[in-house]
């Protein structure tokens, strides 16, 4: 019998021992493949590609944040998805979330750029410094099917679920684990037995209870990455690590007992969390601290969430820091607190174009952009916008210069049809202008608004009435600086000494127009919609008739069929 008992007990020991030599070289090989990633994602430009499911995730923290922020209109006029996919290269879900909701919730304080330029910087200059953030970062990990943000919040509506059942089957399991040593046969039926109960306990309850243990492990997972942070001998961190300090002292309580809740049915999915989850199948340790865990982590929701915001706060820096080195050109903006409200900018271009053309503005008012179809008036309008948006939120233009005040930007021109409310397009165009009217009457930074093509949902005479009208509101509001391009020449001329006039314009070349993207002072002369036609294969009679009905209505100012 005792021979039995001691093989059996060698069998184990040298289970164990290989267990721990695969656990120590898959830490060695991870290691490694860190050291490798963080090499390679330096400065690459290879965009990130999120699904609609993946973005509605990654924006749940952001949504969280008080403060209205870049509404939804101005992201989807912004294409704001592909251009978060440009930066982000963030090694962790928290970073992720933290740098979506940076670009969501521009900065409005003078002092927070500061620190957070200063902490972008801090990352682009120093190698050594980055390497060591990123690699405690990695270890964070990504979730899917939920967001690290999701998974803190679901423990604020998670009840308790009693822990006398788990403790008494831990024991049993325990007890015949003893039992080998003494009567092996029995202790082996035994042990079966209990270890299928044991299976279908814990199965049954990780199912009710998989959500919460998710939040524990996400939790539990931050604050080992913050405590490995506030080692770090970083002056450049000191705000973050004292925080970060404070936050884990609060925590003390929470992290006692809390090792044997890093299983893999969270989080992680190491060698080593797979050999936790199999500890916790068949003994429990996990549910049996379930209750004592919610009780202590409810009492800690909002520092949960700040160690999300802190931790990810340092991941979102890297991506920005690696987005610089990836750029041909970018500047820290100048932000300037004169009350007076301008753009100046040199060299400015749109994060998405390819090979964009840099154009240069000296705004110090309202200004009003023409130029024919595809000319690039609505491609400047977002780089404008872009540009003060990633000023305020990574601290980084691309542009040769920036100088401008600190701006709520919004932006009004890719609107739809809205079927489901009911409204039509020149409904939905209304309400869209008339939002930046109320917030522009609301207390803060001035706006920045960008219009496309003012009332185009409805006819002539009524859009250049109206318009006019609006633009010329918008231009005399102390709180507004507006840019908009339209194809009306008509507003260049009835908002002249109001709105600056700039223009982009287009080359005919044989049967073919070429653009320079280039912006020019004053409005445009030249129209390329009926050449279009002609290139395109239409007739020529039609195309030769439509260009003289538009000559005469030039110089006559009514039309007349031909």
């Amino acid at each position: 019998m005792k021979t039995t008992a001691i093989t059996v007990i060698i069998a184990v020991l040298i289970i164990w021992g290989l267990f721990f030599l695969m656990i120590v070289r898959a830490k060695l090989e991870n290691r490694k493949n860190v050291h490798e990633r963080i090499k390679n994602s330096w400065g690459n430009q290879n965009p990130r590609l999120f699904s609609a499911d993946q973005m509605n995730l990654i924006r749940q923290y952001s949504d969280s944040l008080p403060g209205p922020g870049v509404d939804d209109i101005t992201a989807n006029d912004l294409d704001l998805t592909s251009v978060y996919g440009r930066i982000c290269a963030a090694f962790s879900s928290a970073g992720e979330e933290v740098l979506y909701a940076w670009l969501r919730h521009p900065l409005t304080e003078e002092d927070q750029i500061r620190e957070r330029s200063g902490l972008i910087r801090h990352f682009e200059e120093d190698e050594e410094a980055r390497g060591k953030i990123l690699a405690i970062l990695s270890e964070l990990s990504y979730v899917r099917g939920n967001s690290f943000y999701g998974y803190i919040r679901t423990l604020d509506h998670a009840e308790p679920i009693g822990t006398a059942r788990f403790i008494a089957a831990s024991f049993a399991t325990l007890a015949a684990l003893v039992m080998l040593f003494f009567f092996p046969l029995p202790a082996v039926i035994a042990l079966t037995v209990l270890l299928f109960f044991d299976y279908q306990l814990h199965i049954g309850m990780k199912e009710k209870t998989s959500a919460s243990l998710k939040g524990f492990h996400t939790i539990l997972r931050l604050m080992d990455a913050a405590e490995k942070i506030a080692a770090l001998p970083d002056p450049a961190l000191s705000s973050v690590k004292k925080d970060l300090t404070e936050i884990l002292g609060r925590f003390r309580v929470v992290r006692r007992g809390a090792f044997m809740l890093m299983s893999a049915g969270a989080v992680g999915t190491g060698l080593g969390d797979a050999v936790l989850e199999y500890i916790c199948l068949f003994f429990h340790p996990d549910l049996i601290l379930y209750d004592r865990m919610l009780s202590l982590m409810k009492m800690h929701g909002e520092d949960s969430v700040r160690l999300l915001e802190l931790t990810g706060s340092l991941d979102a820096a890297v991506s920005a820091a690696s987005y610089r080195a990836g750029v041909q050109v970018f500047t820290e903006p100048c932000f300037v607190k004169s009350g007076d409200l301008f753009l100046h900018a040199e060299g400015l271009v749109h994060p998405l174009i390819q090979n964009p053309v840099p154009n240069s503005i000296q705004a110090d008012r309202a200004v009003l952009f023409t130029g024919s179809n595809a000319s690039g008036k609505s491609t400047f309008l977002k780089a404008s916008a872009l540009a003060a948006l990633m000023g305020q939120s990574i601290c980084t233009v691309l542009a040769e210069s920036y100088r401008a005040p600190l701006f709520r930007v919004m932006t009004s021109m890719s609107l739809t049809d809205d079927v489901s409310g009911g409204d039509s397009y020149f409904m939905a165009e209304i309400k869209s202008l008339r939002r930046i009217f109320d917030e522009a009457d609301e207390e803060g930074p001035p706006v920045f608004a960008l219009i496309d093509e003012v009332l185009r949902g409805t006819n002539t005479t009524e859009r250049i009435a109206a318009s006019s009208q609006i633009l010329k509101k918008m231009a005399q509001m102390p709180g507004l600086l507006v840019f908009a391009a339209t194809h009306d020449l008509e507003l260049t001329f009835l908002l002249e000494g109001i709105c600056e006039n700039m223009h982009f314009e287009e080359h005919v070349e044989g049967d073919d127009v070429r653009f320079d993207y280039l912006l020019r002072e004053g409005r445009a002369n030249t129209r390329n919609a009926i050449l279009l036609l002609k290139l395109v294969g239409y007739d020529d009679n039609l195309t030769e008739n439509a260009s003289q009905m538009a000559s005469r209505f030039e110089k006559e100012g009514s039309w007349t069929l031909v």
